[in-house]
């Protein structure tokens, strides 16, 4: 077969083989017996052979003919299928395909967990990653809907804001009770991680506390760096370093009782934006993370 065959063609010789019969098959099909007789040489003709063996009036389909017919109930059940796909869109089944920030993932994923067990059809995908590898992944239509905190001036993306996640500055607990400042904090030495400067900046253009402006320009003496956002408060907890993070990764922290967050009068944040690809509807299962989202990180 080397030009595609035609479907009405098939349709027809899928309805005869099955009522091996030419008048029922033209009522079946609200055609004429002739017609019927047509589209069968047509097809014939297209596959260079015969699809059947007459005796009498009776017939049977030879080899080629069950090859063709096999082919076309695939065909038609790959139709089906498809049809079937296109027209639902159901909240409680698919693959749902989401990044964020690694100390958001630690908020987020347990309750994904909970959602997957709740729907066995439902799939998460959970990248932790940058801002710039989750809007490139979303351009390249890699990941369907991201939490990111800086924008791209890239017109390609939809984007909402979400809200805002508060930065804090963590000290070990056994340092709680001592004079808070600069001279603590470079006697420490800093827990570095891949958002540390970011953060650091930020918390000091909005903090409160009279001495953070020097910490924004003083040379820090670097006690560890961690890239895996489990780990970055372990050595806090074991009365080394301090950082800047999100609050919410301490707060699901296991060993938080051995952190201190240092008060500050000025609430320090970062914002937050759910971001998808433009001109791109998501389908209805993503409202569950969306909301999610919007519930558990504010």
């Amino acid at each position: 077969m080397s030009t595609m065959l035609n479907p009405v063609w098939l349709r027809t010789f899928v309805s005869l083989v099955e009522t091996k019969h030419f008048t029922k098959t033209a009522s079946v099909l609200h055609m004429t017996q002739p017609g019927v007789t047509q589209h069968l040489q047509r097809l014939e003709a297209a596959c260079g052979g015969s699809l059947i063996v007459r005796s009498g009036k009776s017939f049977e389909i030879n080899e080629h003919g069950a090859i063709v017919y096999q082919y076309a109930c695939q065909l038609f059940d790959n139709e089906q299928e498809l049809h079937q796909k296109l027209s639902v869109d159901d909240p409680y089944s698919g693959e749902i395909s989401f990044a964020c920030s690694g100390s958001i993932a630690q908020v987020l994923y347990p309750h994904f967990i909970n959602l997957m067990r709740a729907y066995p059809n439902l799939s998460i995908i959970n990248e932790a990653a940058p801002n710039q590898v989750i809007l490139q992944s979303i351009q390249d239509k890699k990941i369907q809907l991201g939490v990111v905190t800086q924008l791209s001036e890239n017109l390609a993306y939809e984007v909402s804001a979400l809200g805002c996640q508060q930065l804090v500055l963590v000290i070990p607990r056994s340092y709680a009770t001592h004079k808070i400042d600069l001279k603590l904090l470079q006697q420490l030495g800093s827990i570095e991680h891949p958002d540390f400067y970011n953060y650091l900046d930020l918390y000091c253009a909005a903090s409160a506390l009279p001495w953070v402006n020097e910490l924004q320009h003083a040379s820090l003496t670097k006690q560890s760096y961690v890239n895996q956002i489990q780990q970055i408060l372990l050595p806090l907890s074991m009365g080394l370093g301090f950082t800047v993070i999100p609050r919410h990764t301490v707060d699901v922290f296991e060993q938080k009782d051995k952190l201190h967050i240092v008060e500050d009068s000025n609430v320090v944040q970062q914002e937050l934006f759910l971001v998808h690809k433009r001109l791109h509807a998501l389908p209805s299962r993503y409202q569950q993370i969306i909301d999610l989202c919007k519930q558990q990180l504010f």
